[in-house]
């Protein structure tokens, strides 16, 4: 039986939605600096996390065009460049917006995003080149309220910006760090899981406790059977027992085996408890179901 590691644990991004870790350092960050913080997943830039504040004029554009185009410029970018480093972006307006990946293993797993700030003050000017580009009539558009919210968007000394992306490259590294140990952790447990099934079919028609396979595993009887259970979906007991079944459908099918050679062939300590737990995962009695056969 092959066990993949979607089957022994939640998929690789399940670190990165972690509300301990990240949450929690997305809360301190946004305190300490007063930025946005996303995590945007290398596959398909979809933001796992959002944080608040927001520039309330990027907000704005999104609603004027169903998406600011400056965002999907990123996811473009993002795309097409190979990042290996925080890398800062300047959009059309003015704002600018910073990804630092977060790599393992030599790849990209996600991106830690924020900005959407200005790092100079802006001009009149430049909200002029911008108020030029929207579109005409539209009804949403209340140019007084684009201008508002872009001149009030945050502004922040390049000297304070830089510093906040490198407490983002630190995280970064944090999280990769235990991203790699987090995956070791899984498939050494997957290939526990892949010699306990080998062992498990191999010794299922002997008697075969909990007991003894931990002993194989060097494993304490707890452990194995809490990462047993997580790995497979049913318990120890139970899957051995179906296990037992399946093997005993398959010996009654040879007419010349007695109901007790069956039940004895396939691992079972008494002919009762056969019966029981054959009604149990069949619904009918092994002898019911060779003639059925």
């Amino acid at each position: 039986m092959k066990i993949s590691s979607s089957e022994i644990e939640d998929s690789d991004s399940s670190i990165l939605n972690s509300a301990t870790v990240f949450l929690d350092y997305k809360s301190a960050f946004t305190r300490a600096t007063n930025l946005p913080l996303n995590i945007l997943t290398a596959d398909a830039l979809k933001i796992v996390h959002i944080s608040s504040p927001q520039s309330s004029f990027c907000v704005l554009l999104n609603e004027i065009n169903g998406g600011c185009t400056a965002c999907l410029a990123l996811q473009r970018k993002l795309q097409e460049e190979s990042i290996s480093g925080p890398k800062t972006y300047k959009c059309f307006a003015g704002l600018v917006e910073s990804v630092v990946p977060i790599r393992a293993d030599g790849n990209t797993i996600a991106y830690l995003h924020t900005g959407q700030i200005f790092i100079d003050n802006p001009t009149q000017y430049q909200f002029n080149t911008l108020a030029n580009t929207l579109p005409v009539n539209h009804a949403l558009i209340d140019v007084e309220r684009v201008r508002r919210a872009y001149f009030g968007t945050q502004i922040v000394p390049p000297d304070r910006y830089n510093a906040s992306i490198e407490m983002l490259s630190a995280f970064a590294i944090y999280v990769a760090e235990n991203f790699s140990i987090h995956i070791e952790s899984r498939k050494y447990r997957i290939r526990l899981m892949q010699k306990a099934v080998r062992f498990i079919r191999t010794h299922c028609s002997e008697d075969l406790p909990l007991k003894k396979v931990a002993e194989e595993l060097n494993l304490s009887n707890n452990y194995f059977s809490e990462i047993f259970k997580k790995a497979i979906g049913v318990g120890f007991t139970e899957y051995v027992a179906k296990l037992r079944i399946e093997n005993a459908c398959k010996l009654l099918k040879n007419p010349n085996l007695r109901i007790a050679e069956v039940a004895f062939g396939a691992g079972f300590q008494s002919l009762s408890q056969f019966n029981r737990i054959f009604r149990k995962y069949k619904g009918c009695s092994p002898k019911d179901y060779r003639s059925s056969l």
